[in-house]
């Protein structure tokens, strides 16, 4: 007996059963009962145990996670919710908890969708992703992918529902804006396709032969990847007009840079005005390389550019070559740059021929060139 008293001081203490005499019949019986209740208790410590490293786990997870994560009773009351959902609302958790969300939501309209949602899941039973939208107290929209779980009791009734929600709002912007370079990309290369088409016809009617064609074909086409190149450089966002430029004129100076000075204010460009002047730039690079100062080793370009009043202005000016003599009859590159400024722009350009060197006045008004 005092064996059996030992034994029952162990299992309070959750300690090893002494051992004891087990002749007696009846005695045995109870040391038995002593054995199976000690199983019990260490089965029970043992769960609880693992309990206890569960919700620490749990709580760890919980406090650390960006995601949203809440419990909901049958009623749409909040039950249990995290650091996160509870800076998100910006409330505090005495201010959440045991109401519904048209409680302490701020936006009625808001509260009724994402009740919806949470009624809908557990109507089904079944869980669901949704896409949400919260509003913060100071005003920011904020987008929510919310993946919802009916939560049961022991005997499968649906009591409640478990929600993570992760914050996508930067996806989604990213998503809008793909989504928009992929509209732009398909109208600009349209109007690539548009202005390649024009320059072929052109050439076709101004080219001598064959050879004559590609050669300046190619040339057209080299300008526009140019420019191109750029705006993936920028996003597509546009690209600076001294950029522009440097581009442009490279092909035909190289590492030469003393040969070509720039001079005015930065600018951002936009886009369709990146395609058209690099094509009218091109043309004034050509026929410089051909007939005027970038045809001798001496020749010098200096651009420069203003604003003035609601216009573009950008001076070429060419000294240092050959003498220049006014052309006879109006060439392709006449052509083209008139055409790209009138038409694509609603600009204008002056050319004049001075024997010291050509000089093309550009204006374009500002709308049409650069980025707000």
């Amino acid at each position: 007996i005092s064996a059996l008293e030992g034994a029952a001081m162990a299992l309070a203490h959750d300690e090893p059963l002494p051992a004891g005499d087990r002749r007696i019949r009846e005695l045995d019986e109870v040391w038995r009962a002593f054995e199976g209740a000690a199983a019990i208790v260490r089965a029970r410590n043992a769960a609880e145990e693992e309990l206890r490293r569960t919700t620490a786990l749990l709580a760890a997870v919980s406090t650390s996670t960006p995601d949203l994560i809440y419990v909901k009773d049958r009623d749409g009351r909040m039950v249990m919710a995290n650091e996160a959902a509870l800076a998100v609302t910006g409330r505090g958790r005495d201010e959440v908890l045991g109401r519904t969300e048209a409680e302490w939501h701020h936006d009625p309209d808001e509260a009724a969708a994402i009740m919806a949602n949470d009624r809908a899941v557990m109507t089904a039973g079944a869980a669901s992703k949704v896409e949400e939208t919260f509003t913060t107290p100071p005003g920011e929209t904020r987008v929510f992918l919310s993946t919802k779980s009916p939560l049961r009791d022991a005997a499968g009734t649906v009591v409640g529902l478990v929600g993570v929600s992760t914050d996508i709002t930067e996806r989604k912007r990213r998503e809008e804006h793909v989504e928009l370079l992929m509209r732009e990309l398909s109208h600009r290369t349209k109007n690539l396709l548009a202005v390649i088409q024009a320059l072929a016809r052109q050439l076709m009617r101004t080219s001598t032969d064959p050879a004559d064609f590609e050669q300046k074909f190619l040339a057209r086409i080299q300008a526009l990847a140019l420019a191109h190149d750029l705006l993936v450089q920028q996003r597509w966002q546009g690209a600076q007009l001294a950029e522009v430029i440097g581009a442009q004129l490279y092909p035909f100076v190289g590492g030469e840079h003393a040969r070509v000075t720039l001079d005015g204010p930065p600018l951002m460009l936009r886009l369709e005005a990146v395609q058209n002047l690099s094509l009218v730039l091109h043309e004034l690079a050509t026929n410089a390389a051909k007939y005027g100062a970038l045809s001798v080793p001496a020749g010098r370009v200096a651009i420069t550019w203003r604003i003035d009043g609601d216009a573009l202005v950008l001076d070429w000016r060419e000294h240092g070559g050959p003498p220049v003599r006014k052309p006879e009859r109006r060439g392709f590159g006449h052509t083209i740059i008139e055409r790209l400024l009138a038409q694509g722009m609603d600009g204008s350009v002056v050319l004049n021929f001075p024997p010291d060197g050509a000089v093309a006045m550009l204006r374009v008004p500002v709308a049409q060139m650069m980025v707000s």
